[in-house]
């Protein structure tokens, strides 16, 4: 059998694997162009909720919408999906902050969704929400000792941009759209950290509170307190996440994404 993985085998020999999707949403996603997570900048708000469904249960029924980008490209998670049918996992999600309630079954945080980072905290409860992923990467290391922990947020590129930018990396993200909107991105991270400079942000849970979503916060607690192997399963979104833990002095676990996404020249994931 060949090797699956481009970048080499990780050497990970699982007995009780889980995977864990952490849902939110951030009021940035209904920017009209910033997102191309939903037929329109609103219909962003419901994707994480039918995402999960699909995810879940491999179609989705609770609206009358197909899993379809604005370009009519299927939505990623129906490679979540497809994983899940090859594996046999049965995902656990994770409510971080959800704008409508999940139609599956979630591991309730009790968050909000995120705000505009320009108008304000983005995550006032950054802090507690760190706290309480914690509390669930202790809950989750008792059921398993691999955790392949992915995410579901619209428009999380942005707030993943503000946040590495802010922590001082020069980074650039990905994008659902065909076209990445890397000007319309640019102007809002400028604002979002001018505003950082106004309140004297420094540190990384402040910088989430200000800038973030609420995927970041609970990923990054989970993946601190996770005791078996944890792969973050994503693309720059999870880099967000693990400079967050870097910056807290935590473990960096590794990260698995496609290679659509590692080959965006958009993006610059390798650098």
């Amino acid at each position: 059998m060949s090797n699956p993985f481009l970048s080499g085998d990780p050497g990970i020999r699982p007995r009780r694997p889980m995977m864990a999707l952490v849902l939110a949403n951030t009021m940035l996603s209904t920017v009209p162009g910033i997102s191309g997570a939903g037929p329109t900048p609103e219909a962003t708000l419901l994707t994480p909720v039918l995402d999960a469904e699909l995810v879940t249960t491999g179609a989705i029924t609770s609206v009358p919408a197909r899993p379809n980008t604005p370009t009519g490209c299927p939505t990623p998670a129906a490679i979540t999906r497809s994983m899940v049918e090859l594996t046999g996992l049965v995902p656990i999600h994770i409510n971080a902050g959800l704008a409508h309630s999940p139609t599956v079954p979630c591991l309730d945080v009790y968050g909000s969704p995120g705000g505009d980072p320009r108008e304000g905290d983005a995550v006032p409860q950054a802090a507690r929400l760190f706290e309480r992923g914690e509390m669930a990467g202790r809950l989750l290391s008792q059921q398993s000792d691999l955790l392949m922990l992915g995410e579901c947020v619209p428009g999380g590129t942005t707030t993943a941009l503000c946040v590495l930018r802010a922590l001082g990396y020069e980074a650039s993200v990905s994008s659902a759209f065909a076209r990445n909107p890397l000007d319309l991105k640019g102007a809002i991270c400028r604002e979002v950290l001018a505003r950082i400079d106004e309140i004297g942000a420094e540190e990384p849970l402040d910088i989430l509170r200000a800038a973030g979503d609420p995927m970041i916060p609970v990923a990054a607690g989970i993946a601190s307190t996770y005791s078996g192997d944890l792969i973050l399963a994503g693309g720059t979104q999870m880099l967000a996440v693990a400079a967050v833990l870097k910056a807290l002095g935590r473990r960096v676990p590794p990260l698995a994404t496609t290679v659509y996404i590692r080959d965006d020249p958009t993006a610059g994931f390798a650098r």
